[in-house]
């Protein structure tokens, strides 16, 4: 973390030596409401366990990773570092996420499309170099 804040600091101590695979769904649902506090590369280090653990019927990961997942000031030299597999596999799971919004409540799409529309639609089939994704 960037932040000496003793919030910060513990998550920090919670983290350190972790990568995504030890964070389970219970772990990640535990610690969702922390995606804003973690720098950059903690961020993309532990992203597919959060991405994970929102697939999880059983675990409710979805609005802080929704809004972390949102292109912003703050949110998109996150994303930076990110490799075209790693951003393929955020922009399928925004689509998922999208099409279960649009099913249940289209009120909730708006901020999957935003996030595919505006950032994570480039780690998708480009038609004009022939490429079918990654």
């Amino acid at each position: 973390m960037d932040c000496p804040c003793p919030e910060c600091t513990e998550l920090e101590q919670r983290l350190r030596g972790r990568d995504w695979r030890s964070l389970d769904s219970a772990l990640a649902e535990s610690l969702e409401q922390d995606l804003p506090l973690m720098g950059a590369r903690t961020f993309r280090a532990l992203l597919p366990a959060f991405l994970l653990a929102a697939l999880d019927p059983e675990c409710d990961v979805d609005e802080f990773l929704g809004y972390a997942l949102e292109p912003s000031d703050f949110n998109t030299p996150r994303f930076e570092g990110l490799d075209r597999s790693q951003g393929a596999a955020v922009l399928g799971f925004l689509q998922l996420d999208l099409a279960e919004c649009e099913a249940a409540n289209p009120a909730y799409a708006d901020g999957p499309r935003r996030a595919i529309l505006e950032y994570w639609h480039r780690f998708g089939p480009d038609p004009l170099d022939g490429d079918q994704g990654p």
